[in-house]
C-alpha cells in the first residue's frame, strides 16, 4: 500500500513531515493536511484542504472525509504561525469524533507542536524539519512515490502541450480514411512504453484512435498497474493529445496515480480527462476518488 511506513513515522515530527509530500504528491504551501490513522497507527487516509478558509468550514469538509476506520487524525497546517488558532479551534472540532494523535503548524521549514500536553521536540519554540533528509522520504520514495516541489509543479504535469496537440490532430488527419484501430497498436504501444521509448506523433495518433474503442481502452484499463512506466507514458499522452482523445488517456493517468496513492494527481488527471467527451471509465474513477476509496480495498478486476 502506498501510504505504508512505519508506525514510529509520527513519533518523530520530523519523520511526520517527511512523509507528508509524497502522501501528498507535492510539497504543501498554504494547506491543511489531515492524516486519518487507524487503532495501530497505520494511515487510512490523507485529506488536503485550503488552509487559508475557515475553522468552521475546515472543521466540517474534514468529517465528511472521515473514513469509518479511522480511530484517531494528525493535522498539519503548512502556513503563516497566525494558522496556530485556527488549527488548535480545528482540533478542538474533531476531537468530538476521534482522537487527535497530532497538531503541528510548518512555516518555512520550522514545526511548531500545538498540542499543550505534548513533550516532543517541536513543543514550544519548535524545531527546524528538512522534509527530504527524513527517513521516511526515503522510504516511500524508494517504494516509487514522488512528491514534487509545488502544487503548480503537479498541475504541469497533466496541463496540455498545444504545440503537440496540433501535431498529433495532423496525424490523426492523416491516417487513411477506413483506418481501425486493433489490439496490435495497444500491444505496440505499451511495448514501446515499456523499453522506455516515447511514442511519436503519428504512433500517438494510431493509440489515441485506439482508445475510443470501448473494449479496446477496457482491455488496456485492465493491465494498467501502477508502474512508473505507464504513469509516464499515460501523462504524456494526457499533455499531448488533442481534448477529443485525451478522456481515455487521461482516465487511465488519473487510474494509474490512484492506484500508486497520489491521489491529488489523480484528480488534476481526472479534471483534464472531463474536458474530452467522456468514457465509462471516467465517471467510474471520480466515484472512487470521491468516496475516498484506497486501492487495496478494491476488489480487482471490475469491468466498466
Amino acid at each position: 500500500m502506498p501510504y505504508l511506513v512505519p508506525a514510529s513515522v509520527f513519533d518523530s515530527p520530523q519523520e511526520t513531515i517527511g512523509a507528508v509530500p509524497f502522501w501528498v504528491g507535492y510539497h504543501p504551501d498554504t494547506e491543511l493536511v489531515a492524516i486519518y490513522l487507524d487503532d495501530e497507527l497505520l494511515v487510512k487516509h490523507v485529506a488536503v484542504l485550503n488552509l487559508l478558509d475557515s475553522a468552521a468550514a475546515l472543521a466540517g469538509q474534514l468529517g465528511l472525509h472521515l473514513p469509518t476506520d479511522a480511530a484517531s487524525v494528525v493535522l498539519i497546517g503548512y502556513g503563516p504561525p497566525a494558522a496556530a488558532n485556527t488549527l488548535v479551534d480545528i482540533a478542538h472540532v474533531l476531537e468530538l469524533m476521534l482522537r487527535v494523535h497530532g497538531l503541528m503548524l510548518v512555516t518555512d521549514g520550522h514545526c511548531v507542536c500545538l498540542q499543550p500536553d505534548c513533550d516532543c521536540p517541536a513543543r514550544g519554540a519548535g524545531i527546524a524539519v528538512e522534509a527530504n533528509s527524513t527517513q521516511s522520504a526515503a522510504h516511500l520514495a524508494m517504494g516509487g512515490l514522488v512528491a514534487l516541489p509545488s502544487k503548480a509543479a503537479l498541475h504541469t504535469l497533466v496541463a496540455p502541450d498545444r504545440a503537440a496537440q496540433i501535431r498529433i490532430q495532423d496525424a490523426v488527419t492523416a491516417l487513411p480514411p477506413h483506418f481501425t484501430p486493433e489490439q496490435g497498436h495497444i500491444e505496440f504501444s505499451l511495448a514501446q512504453a515499456r523499453n522506455g521509448r516515447r511514442l511519436t506523433d503519428e504512433q500517438a495518433a494510431q493509440f489515441a484512435m485506439a482508445l475510443t474503442d470501448h473494449s479496446l481502452l477496457s482491455a488496456v484499463w485492465a493491465i494498467t498497474c501502477r508502474c512508473m512506466w505507464q504513469r509516464d507514458l499515460w501523462l504524456d499522452l494526457t499533455r499531448r493529445l488533442p481534448d477529443r482523445y485525451v478522456a481515455g488517456p487521461a482516465s487511465l493517468a488519473a487510474w494509474c496515480a490512484w492506484r500508486r496513492g497520489e491521489h491529488a494527481l489523480a484528480r488534476y488527471a481526472l479534471d483534464r480527462a472531463q474536458r474530452g467527451p467522456g468514457t465509462g471509465l471516467t465517471p467510474l474513477i471520480k466515484n472512487l476518488l470521491d468516496a475516498h476509496l484506497p486501492a487495496h480495498r478494491l476488489n480487482w478486476p471490475i469491468s466498466i
